[in-house]
């Protein structure tokens, strides 16, 4: 078998998750597939992703085309509610800087939910998590293909890939 690296298995862990219907550790490792990503293209003297790296990669390659009616500032706010607190609920959102998000997935949908949100003047977002899935593998081949053009930000990638956690099998003698 292949040896394959942490990366990989995150977007492998999204859809075991999303296939078996857990929404929360879906939503809580594709927020964090997108703080990879992001890092995986940061300049060479930042090591660390802030908001803006995620709201610029998730405006770059998850957003556009992707039916997701929301800004990638609200996506954020949401990432810190669900990663630090599994809540929907972020200091971002209760400054009023960004709109919350409730999710809609299989049957369910996202429309209709905002109808229901709409109707009794909630300033709430409903969003597909099947769209947002398939949206970020969308996004994160949208970023292979810009790193395979971009030499730049194709050093910077392989430079961070040799970073990422590798599963090994070593034989014991």
């Amino acid at each position: 078998m292949p040896e394959i690296n942490a990366l990989q298995q995150l977007i492998i862990a999204i859809d075991l998750c999303f296939e078996n219907r857990l929404i929360a550790p879906t939503l809580a490792l594709l927020y964090s597939g997108i703080d990879t990503m992001a890092w995986l293209g940061l300049p060479d003297n930042q090591e660390d992703v802030r908001r803006e790296d995620f709201i610029r990669w998730t405006d770059c390659y998850l957003l556009p085309d992707s039916g997701i009616g929301c800004s990638a500032l609200d996506l954020y706010s949401s990432r810190c509610g669900i990663v630090h607190s599994m809540t929907g609920e972020s200091r971002v959102i209760r400054r009023g800087d960004a709109r919350r998000i409730f999710y809609a997935w299989g049957n369910h949908r996202a429309d209709d939910l905002q109808q229901i949100l709409d109707r009794i003047g909630q300033p709430i977002l409903a969003v597909q998590v099947d769209t947002l899935v398939r949206a970020f593998r969308i996004a994160v081949d949208r970023f292979v293909w810009a790193s395979e053009q971009d030499t730049d930000l194709n050093r910077r990638v392989g430079l961070r890939l040799d970073k990422i956690f590798m599963n090994i099998q070593v034989q014991a003698e």
